[in-house]
């Protein structure tokens, strides 16, 4: 036998043995136990509201600092110092949400506060856009933003 015979019977005899480890590896998939599985949906129920006040606080917070921020540079102090501290108030309320939640009750949240969110997203736009507006709507009259 020739010394290329050789070679392709070991790797021939190599492919057979690695299939045949494969073969009796099991393929399925093995599941969490249901206690476990239960305590991870258990997990996530408990911190979904959590990442919903951030996420929306923090969504709210965002451009509150961005209109501020660009108030500031055009000499805009006092709306300036209003966008930092909405966006500071709001931001900061949406990051520790997790250590004063239980301050307030279900039904608190349910009937006095959630109402009231589609009017602070309002109120956000309008301090957002408003200004641009503004100078779209009367190009004559400018406020001084260059």
């Amino acid at each position: 036998m020739s010394q290329e015979d050789e070679a392709a019977l070991r790797h021939y005899r190599l492919a057979e043995e690695v299939e045949s480890i494969r073969d009796s590896i099991p393929l399925e998939r093995k599941s969490l136990p249901d206690d476990f599985q239960d305590k991870i949906e258990a997990t996530i129920r408990k911190y979904i509201p959590e990442i919903v006040a951030f996420v929306s606080l923090e969504a709210l917070a965002v451009p509150f600092f961005h209109a501020g921020a660009d108030a500031m540079l055009n000499g805009h102090l006092e709306r300036g110092f209003i966008g930092y501290l909405v966006g500071g108030i709001s931001g900061t309320a949406g990051f520790t949400f997790h250590w004063w939640k239980s301050w307030f009750s279900h039904e608190t949240l349910e009937r006095k506060i959630f109402p009231w969110w589609p009017l602070l997203l309002v109120i956000a736009f309008i301090y957002v856009a408003g200004p641009e507006i503004y100078l779209r709507v009367c190009p004559e009259r400018s406020y001084g933003i260059a």
